[in-house]
């Protein structure tokens, strides 16, 4: 294994040299997604009073005030911060608040977290991209990353050896229904799911420009290669809501039948996670078939503030919030702090439960209901601006706009059945602010000014024949 100092040396090395020798929203497009995607958050540093240092904080460190800067300097940048912009700060604010009056052991930590976590990584997505002609570019890193990530993961599945060890990776080979699941770069092959999940957006928003011919040929297979990689981790939700957000974003640009097929696509989410139970029963009985053993153990009777439920893996989520019931009642506007201080289940249920594996729930718990509401209002702002680039049809955006939305609302469903960390909120809150970007760079396929890409060929996607294309394309 390399040593976390010397790899976290060199990659801050490569981090400012990229930083001093490309254009500064291109340095972060390679830096931040090999942060994102490479290295384990294991891979750190410990430094006193701060923590542990690893590779996206360094990443946030130097890449989010190096583009604040290029924004600020950019005379013909739309500058103005957005609604979600002032969510995002909110968030981080209450957490970092939250923190210090729940009286944490580690302040400093866990006032620097929810910054390196949630709002610097929002910063880099809402800043990586000044106008359209800089998309193939930013998508073209993007799917490599994509392609290199799916080639390591195979290479986990078919030998069990994972790439992501050598960097400082941990954790232990992982089996569901007698198959190995991949984890990446992850301690957890749920969290792996959780970071390729978002990228379905982007993968579908490159094999559409790939079919419109404003893309190389072979961006038309990263959706199957995004779910290639999402199969290989087992996990049954990301799987199954990567399919709806594939679906939501072919429903959103039907013409004729669009908004009862929206309502359709709602109520199929909503039957999903709720008690009609259908998609629990297969899942249930798909593992009961693959290992008997493994499903039968996991069937008990959990006796809950003096009632009985039937508990199966697809259950917990939904259990939690019984459990963690008058906790959630008192949790006040600002939470129980990052470390749960005060509270307590019932004993016999700490085993089953000593883990919130349910963001709404989590982020309830320890920030409150401040916490949780910023939380849900910055996806809803950011669908709403979406939605309205959506509903022109004219908006040469529309494309890239119905990938992230669709991936977004996709995302709320899933965070249902999984509890926000460090190792995948980050690539979340990333396209998150690629979100509200996009709302910010106008209609224009040329760059809102001068700047360090002022010298690159317009795209002409609405108006250029295939011919006149190919130099785009070959870009």
């Amino acid at each position: 294994m390399i040593p976390a100092a010397l790899t976290m040396g060199l990659f801050t090395l490569a981090l400012l040299g990229m930083v001093a020798a490309m254009p500064t929203r291109a340095a972060s497009w390679w830096g931040f997604t090999a942060a994102l995607l490479f290295f384990p958050r294991a891979c750190a540093v410990n430094v006193p009073i701060i923590g542990a240092i690893d590779t996206r904080f360094m990443a946030c460190l130097i890449l989010a005030p190096a583009l604040v800067f290029t924004w600020l300097s950019s005379s013909g940048h739309r500058r103005g911060l957005r609604a979600t912009d002032w969510v995002v700060l909110a968030l981080g604010a209450v957490m970092a608040i939250s923190t210090l009056v729940a009286g944490s052991e580690y302040p400093v930590t866990g006032v620097l977290l929810p910054l390196m976590v949630y709002v610097l990584p929002y910063v880099i997505g809402r800043l990586s991209l000044e106008s359209l002609n800089e998309l193939n570019p930013f998508l073209k890193v993007i799917c490599l990353g994509v392609v290199a990530l799916v080639a390591a993961t195979l290479v986990e599945v078919a030998t069990g050896f994972n790439v992501f060890n050598l960097v400082g990776g941990r954790g232990r080979a992982n089996l569901r229904m007698g198959l190995t699941r991949a984890r990446g770069p992850t301690v957890q092959p749920l969290y792996f799911s959780m970071i390729l999940f978002p990228l379905m957006g982007l993968a579908l928003v490159a094999a559409d420009r790939a079919r419109k011919g404003l893309g190389p040929g072979w961006w038309k297979l990263m959706p199957w290669l995004v779910f290639l990689a999402l199969l290989t981790t087992i996990s049954r939700g990301p799987i199954v809501l990567s399919l709806g957000a594939v679906a939501l974003f072919f429903i959103l640009n039907a013409r004729q039948w669009r908004t009862p097929l929206l309502i359709l696509w709602v109520c199929g989410v909503i039957a999903g996670f709720g008690d009609v139970g259908v998609i629990k029963d297969f899942f249930y009985l798909f593992e009961k078939s693959a290992d008997p053993t493994q499903a039968n153990s996991d069937f008990q009777i959990l006796v809950i503030d003096g009632k009985e439920y039937t508990y199966t893996s697809m259950d917990h989520r939904k259990l939690a919030f019984k459990v963690y019931e008058r906790p959630l009642a008192n949790t006040g506007l600002l939470g129980y702090g990052p470390e749960l201080k005060g509270v307590n289940i019932e004993e016999g249920l700490q085993n089953k439960f000593w883990t919130l594996d349910n963001t709404y729930l989590s982020i309830a718990l320890r920030y409150g209901r401040l916490g949780i509401g910023l939380f849900v209002g910055m996806f809803v702002l950011a669908l709403w601006q979406l939605g309205r680039i959506i509903w022109d049809r004219t908006d040469p955006r529309g494309p890239y706009a119905r990938g992230l939305f669709a991936v977004l609302a996709a995302t709320l469903a899933a965070l249902y059945g999984v509890g926000i960390t460090p190792e995948f909120a980050p690539v979340m809150m990333f396209v998150l602010g690629l979100a509200t970007n996009l709302t910010c760079i106008g209609t224009s396929t040329a760059p809102m000014s001068g700047g360090r890409f002022a010298g690159v060929p317009r795209p002409r996607e609405l108006t250029a024949s295939p011919a006149a294309l190919a130099p785009v394309i070959r870009r």
